[in-house]
């Protein structure tokens, strides 16, 4: 970790003047707002190129620059954008500012900013305080998230960005059986017990983003990354907690290219209570190479590679070779005598008639092309995919928008000779929640009535399998896969069969900028075979401020 902190200070430290490119953090509801209008009003000769998340600040404002809003959602949306990187906006929206006290809300999305020559700042409060009631649950749920939230930019060049917030919840049974089963917070890391049946842990992302030349920038800090253009990832999400790590993003003409170098937790020690242990975890490290050209302005085909490679030491670093910057790099790798997991795959987005969006992802892991002929199951042919769709102003209807997927993953996929090489971090899927052997599809309506008022639909059903006692069928991804119940007649769900779904329902109602009232509701069902079927449902309230809606959709 040293070593990768010592190479992103050296690197920064020679970046050249051309601006600050802070990036805007990863947040469903604001990046699908970024997706209706790339959809609906096209903008560019070359198109906007949002595949590689989190964005950079500066290409959202460009893309706000090129576009003007067709009627008052999309008009609330930009604004909405416009306001919240007002550093990057060349003009902002008329909207008179109304200073609390003279020193907040002098500018409208800020609870605190002020502004330089050398450089400027903004603070904002972040809160989660929420609460609810599941039947059958005796057990008080609640979220309590306090903290900070800092972004700014020094001299023009060097941006930065932070939050830090204290949290301590109880959850629905489903989650908290999860925690037990991983001993991990989905998608968080270090956790305490608090009381019976709740967790203590701290959130802290934050990066630093220097513009390296005009169409080169680096960050590095501790983040969530996704890749895809999808409510799902086949080969990164932001489900597993965010990393140590190194990023550079090249734009140049119709072509991005992003290399991501980062370093997780390959393992993590549990004390009697269920909690974690502070010793030090051992590593893995992680490079990942992304290849994006946009071959019209509404037509984007990408192509990527993962290697991931670890050892049980808690000293284990990367090798150069994983610094090398060029794309498919497997047979340097292989001369080095490494062992790691490599993942390859491609991703694909297409507009159409500024209403509807195509998209789609592969991800190979393994195969061999005489089995994957022979159609006999092999074990050793793993792959996911996914394919779905985005459709904006249903019927004409403003703010009206429906999107649909389906994802599969064969069993054992993402899964290696342990968990040093497997697509996990912190014991959670880099990708999908489900891990493997899955089919899943997934639906949800959004509706924005009014321009403060959001209510969204989500639904979605898998069928996978789970292990039996001292077999292996492909699911845990922790597992080796030389553990495997058979060679042949592998198929998606074999194993213990699960039908699970879940469906959910949203209404937010922005008090003000980045604060949302939201009243949610939850129905969870799962029927694994023998055993009886577990249908969990929740009803709560919650106010947001300055953080985006996590979902626990597994």
């Amino acid at each position: 970790m040293k070593k990768i902190l010592a190479l992103c200070v050296t690197i920064l430290s020679g970046a050249s003047a051309w601006g600050q490119h802070a990036l805007l953090p990863f947040n469903e509801d604001v990046y699908h707002q970024i997706d209706r209008l790339v959809i609906r009003h096209q903008p560019g000769e070359y198109g906007f190129q949002g595949v590689a998340k989190p964005y950079s600040r500066h290409q959202v404002a460009g893309l706000l620059g090129e576009v003007t809003p067709s009627h008052r959602v999309d008009q609330f949306q930009w604004e909405y954008l416009a306001l919240d990187n007002w550093d990057q906006m060349d003009s902002l929206p008329m909207r008179e500012s109304k200073p609390f006290l003279r020193y907040f809300y002098r500018e409208p999305a800020d609870f605190f900013s002020t502004k330089k020559k050398d450089f400027f700042v903004n603070v904002n409060p972040v809160v989660h305080l929420g609460t609810g009631i599941s039947p059958g649950d005796t057990s008080f749920l609640f979220r309590n998230t306090r903290g900070v939230e800092v972004r700014g930019s020094v001299d023009g060049k060097v941006s930065f960005y932070t939050i830090m917030a204290d949290n301590q919840a109880v959850w629905q049974s489903y989650i908290r059986d999860r925690i037990d089963s991983v001993g991990v917070v989905p998608g968080f890391g270090f956790w305490k017990p608090f009381g019976d049946n709740g967790a203590d842990f701290f959130l802290a992302r934050g990066h630093i983003a220097v513009p390296v030349t005009k169409h080169i920038q680096l960050s590095a800090g501790h983040e969530r990354q996704f890749f895809g253009h999808g409510y799902r990832s086949m080969i990164w999400s932001d489900f597993a907690p965010p990393s140590l790590y190194l990023r550079a993003d090249t734009r140049i003409w119709k072509v991005r290219y992003t290399n991501v170098f980062t370093q997780m937790t390959a393992d993590v020690v549990r004390n009697p209570q269920g909690g974690l242990i502070a010793t030090p975890f051992t590593h893995k490290m992680v490079a990942f190479h992304h290849l994006t050209v946009n071959l019209s302005p509404t037509f984007q085909g990408s192509v990527f590679e993962m290697v991931i490679e670890g050892t049980d030491s808690v000293n284990n670093s990367f090798t150069l070779n994983y610094f090398n910057p060029i794309i498919f790099y497997r047979a340097l790798e292989q001369q080095g005598g490494s062992t790691g997991n490599v993942l390859l795959g491609l991703d694909f987005k297409w507009d159409l008639w500024r209403s509807l969006r195509l998209y789609g992802q592969f991800m190979l892991d393994e195969f061999l092309l005489s089995e994957v002929r022979a159609q006999r199951g092999w074990w050793g042919n793993k792959y996911g995919a996914q394919l779905g769709f985005k459709y904006i102003d249903v019927f004409g209807v403003p703010g009206l928008d429906l999107q649909s997927e389906v994802n599969w993953a064969r069993p054992f996929t993402y899964t290696h000779i342990n968990n040093y090489t497997s697509a996990t971090h912190y014991w959670q899927p880099m990708a999908h929640p489900l891990g493997a052997n899955f089919e899943e599809v997934v639906g949800l309506i959004r509706y924005q009535p009014t321009p403060r008022l959001q209510i969204i639909a989500k639904g979605m059903a898998a069928r996978y399998g789970t292990d039996s006692t001292g077999s292996n069928f492909g699911t845990n991804l922790l597992l080796n896969y030389d553990t495997r119940n058979r060679e042949y007649n592998n198929e998606i769900g074999q194993g213990v069969p699960v039908l699970w779904a879940l469906g959910e329902l949203r209404v937010n109602y922005m008090m003000w900028h980045q604060c949302f009232l939201e009243l949610h509701a939850r129905l969870r069902y799962l029927n694994q075979e023998g055993k009886a079927p577990d249908q969990q449902a929740y009803v709560g309230v919650q106010v947001r401020w300055s953080l985006p809606y996590r979902p626990m959709d597994f």
